[in-house]
């Protein structure tokens, strides 16, 4: 991965101050009066799921419940791209929540009416953003740019109907086919993007599917995660969630990091 501003980019990038962390634990208590947290995951195929695979919803999904969080996928999506393999996902038909708004094959232009609309109508207290493979793919450096605005417009949208959102922002990861070259430039401009778009109100959190992944042991055809890939994804996400969902545990992720992230409820740990 390429540095940014001659920083390298963390793992996950907590730059908050105090008062941001105790904003976003008040704001979900707020929001949710006793109710679940609200999470829409919103993206393209690999959120909404390919083929056999249900994506890293699923093993969040479970990640959350068996943590003992108290949360609710939303979105208008409850199928996948496919028929899902049931004996990989037996819990698929059953106690999972299947609730998303990820699109395989779209691009960041195309998401960014539908991420508003959804957000009016589910009102998520945290978007889960993972979006701008397709751009790459579809336009080469071109995407890189269209990525860009788009990404920028999505969080706009979402915003704009409900102030307080919550954003985790995913750097998508590598794979290997058509424009794979465009995949570092893209990661420096989300990188930006979460950077320049945090703010106390509203927190823009980066999320690194990059650094560590293996094109050859976490896909099933160089680009779509297989079942490890998955579970990979789905515990990037959840180090994040765990930090800030109402009935978090001190989590020591970013110990050592610059501008590290720590739980408030805990006196003297950071």
């Amino acid at each position: 991965m390429n540095n940014w501003n001659g920083m390298p980019l963390l793992r996950f990038r907590f730059r908050w101050s105090l008062g941001v962390i105790f904003f976003v634990l008040s704001a979900f208590a707020c929001s949710a009066h006793g109710q679940a947290v609200k999470i829409m995951t919103l993206g393209d195929s690999m959120t909404s799921g390919y083929r056999q695979y249900v994506s890293y919803r699923y093993d969040l999904w479970f990640q959350l419940m068996d943590a003992g969080f108290d949360v609710d996928f939303v979105g208008g999506n409850i199928t996948t791209d496919g028929d899902p393999n049931l004996d990989w996902y037996p819990n698929y038909l059953t106690t999972f929540d299947r609730e998303h708004q990820a699109y395989s094959g779209y691009r960041t232009d195309q998401l960014v009416g539908i991420a508003r609309v959804a957000s009016a109508s589910y009102q998520p207290d945290v978007v889960l953003l993972w979006a701008g493979v397709n751009d790459i793919w579809e336009q080469g450096a071109a995407g890189v740019v269209n990525a860009r605005f788009g990404l920028r417009d999505i969080i706009g949208g979402i915003r704009a109907v409900v102030p307080g959102v919550t954003i985790l922002l995913g750097q998508i990861a590598p794979y290997d086919h058509a424009n794979s070259e465009y995949v570092e430039p893209l990661n420096d401009e989300i990188a930006i993007i979460a950077s320049e778009l945090d703010t106390p109100g509203s927190p823009v959190i980066l999320v690194d599917h990059y650094t560590g992944f293996n094109v050859g042991s976490m896909t099933w055809d160089n680009v779509h995660q297989n079942r490890t890939g998955e579970t990979w994804v789905a515990d990037n996400w959840f180090e994040v969630l765990a930090s800030i969902l109402p009935g978090s545990e001190p989590f020591s992720i970013n110990i050592g990091h610059s501008g590290a992230w720590y739980n408030p409820d805990t006196s003297g740990q950071g």
